[in-house]
């Protein structure tokens, strides 16, 4: 007869505090719906500890880049929050992750290895714009760039 159509157990959703996240939590929720799966929400907050000492380029203190790094992730798991409240509204399972991550590892390479540790059978990616794109490190071709690095299949959202 015909071919098994292939499950879904697990979807993370990658968003960006600074943009709107709903369309890609939308079309992931809607999926973890049909398929009864789990919605994994990820946002990575880039390290810059240069930015926040004395003056510019300045290493800060220990102290000063917890603070600074506890206020980033505390800001971007709100915006995560309230995603897994829509999702709990569809009787959706759902978890949400901000992880640190320094500047000069790239974010496609985060995502790839989350993605595989928590063995996700796909990522969804939200974008308004070009610019969280290049965000992600995906500018150029998206879907190919996090492809190369990631084992599942990779869906990017307006």
């Amino acid at each position: 007869m015909g071919k098994d159509l292939p499950t879904m157990q697990k979807i993370l959703v990658v968003v960006h505090e600074s943009e709107n996240p709903n369309n890609a939590a939308t079309h992931a929720i809607s999926i973890a719906e049909k398929f009864g799966a789990e919605v994994i929400v990820l946002d990575i907050v880039e390290t810059q500890p240069w930015l926040h000492g004395r003056y510019p380029y300045a290493w800060p203190s220990p102290e000063k880049n917890e603070q600074v790094y506890a206020e980033e992730k505390k800001r971007a798991q709100s915006a995560l929050d309230m995603i897994a409240k829509e999702a709990a509204r569809h009787n959706v399972n759902a978890r949400s992750e901000v992880l640190l991550s320094p500047t000069n590892i790239s974010r496609r390479l985060v995502i790839s290895r989350y993605a595989k540790k928590e063995g996700v059978d796909i990522i969804i990616l939200g974008s308004r714009r070009s610019s969280v794109l290049a965000k992600l490190g995906l500018e150029n071709n998206g879907t190919e760039a996090i492809s190369a690095e990631s084992d599942v299949p990779v869906m990017i959202i307006p």
